[in-house]
């Protein structure tokens, strides 16, 4: 069954007297076409900042970032902190770390 849409006075845009009134209905039914068809190219557009990253090189020595404040799931937040990387993994975390030789601070 197709129905059609209609005004106050039943009457639908192919049989309504009113000058302009089929054009109307058209450019909305146009409008309403036109946004279905930009959202669904917004949406199909992949413009997320994580499609355009670039992984960083392997680490040749551990890193450590000192003087941190660090905020931890378990253990609060740690003023003055240090945290040490290794081969891309956090090996310790705390206000009294040792911090290996090589370490790039």
């Amino acid at each position: 069954m197709i129905t059609a849409h209609t005004n106050a006075q039943g009457m639908t845009p192919m049989n309504d007297p009113r000058p302009g009134a089929l054009r109307t209905a058209r450019a909305r039914m146009l409008r309403g076409v036109a946004c279905a068809a930009l959202l669904a190219a917004i949406v199909a557009t992949d413009v997320s900042p994580a499609s355009a990253q670039v992984p960083a090189p392997p680490q040749n020595r551990a890193i450590a970032l000192t003087g941190a404040t660090i905020h931890t799931v378990t253990s609060g937040v740690i003023e003055n902190g240090t945290i040490v990387f290794e081969n891309g993994t956090i090996t310790a975390v705390g206000s009294n770390v040792s911090i290996p030789a090589n370490a790039q601070r």
